[in-house]
């Protein structure tokens, strides 16, 4: 068990897996902050953690039970969405990563005052991380459709398996959308409104 630990640590620290590490782990420190930095209340950190793991794991369950006949058929149309949604999102959050370093020099040098120049750098940095983070998370579901390609029609419990992965991630990945927009909202509103 000890050599199993030793290795798994050793795994972690080389790269991209480290760097993967810490884009998640940014991510979630973003996605239970605020724009100023400080941790969310306690009623939000219950929100969201009931968002990010309670309901992800809830729905696909869902799914499972009610569409155990037709898992083939729910695959299907997932494997479709996939096909489309993925590449629209991967580029649209790739073009909002790029504009964040010309949009924080822009602030830089603007009249505003420094409480509210240090909260929109942070806030960039912060919606930098989710948005690596959901990149990542389109990675990982292209990478379980392609898995789904090879493996997936021979055995039930891996297509299950699949549907619950996919699932899981794209709820996890609807709700640091609903979180990033958040973030932009209070981004724009002490940018503009002060």
């Amino acid at each position: 068990m000890k050599k199993l630990s030793r290795f798994w640590r050793k795994l972690k620290r080389i790269e991209p897996n480290n760097a993967i590490n810490q884009i998640h782990k940014e991510a979630l420190n973003s996605l239970c902050s605020t724009i100023d930095g400080s941790k969310l209340h306690q009623e939000s950190l219950w929100l969201f953690r009931t968002l990010w793991y309670v309901i992800p794991i809830t729905i696909p369950i869902i799914g499972v039970f009610s569409h155990n006949d037709d898992i083939a058929k729910s695959i299907d149309r997932l494997n479709g969405f996939i096909g489309v949604a993925i590449p629209f999102f991967v580029g649209v959050f790739f073009s909002l990563f790029l504009a964040i370093p010309s949009n924080v020099k822009k602030f830089e040098n603007g009249t505003i005052d420094n409480n509210t120049k240090t909260n929109i750098k942070r806030g960039y940095k912060q919606i930098a991380s989710i948005i690596l983070h959901l990149i990542l998370t389109c990675i990982y579901i292209v990478l379980l459709f392609l898995l789904s390609i090879t493996i997936l029609p021979q055995n039930v419990y891996i297509q299950l398996l699949y549907y619950f992965c996919v699932v899981f991630l794209s709820v996890q990945f609807i709700v640091a959308i609903a979180y990033l927009i958040a973030r932009y909202y209070y981004l724009y509103r002490s940018e503009f409104w002060g």
